[in-house]
């Protein structure tokens, strides 16, 4: 009876030994995956942001460009406008030349 007593407590050391090192394996996996998973949500964390900065300095350059050309066409609209003017103005001149010649040539003629 006693050896039978001893050899039941010895099992029932080993299978709670054992039980203990199955929980414990399970919490340490559990921890580790935990720790796996948050690393991974970190990483996904990172390159997102990553991606909304590239997106908006994407943005940002591209509103730059925008303005550029805005910015180029109104300066070019001016530039063609004062041009426009000056051939006006040098028409007008030519012209008023060229009535000034004839009257010259009247009152030379008579």
């Amino acid at each position: 009876e006693d050896l039978r007593n001893r050899s039941l407590k010895k099992r029932i050391l080993v299978l709670q030994s054992v039980f203990r090192m199955v929980l414990t394996k399970r919490r340490v996996w559990a921890e580790k995956w935990a720790e796996e998973e948050r690393l991974e949500k970190e990483r996904r964390a990172a390159e997102m942001e990553r991606l909304m900065q590239e997106k908006g300095e994407a943005c940002i350059v591209k509103i730059q460009a925008m303005v550029r050309a805005q910015t180029a066409k109104t300066r070019f609209a001016k530039l063609v406008e004062e041009n426009q003017e000056r051939l006006k103005e040098m028409a007008e001149k030519a012209r008023l030349a060229k009535l000034l010649e004839e009257e010259r040539e009247k009152c030379n003629l008579a």
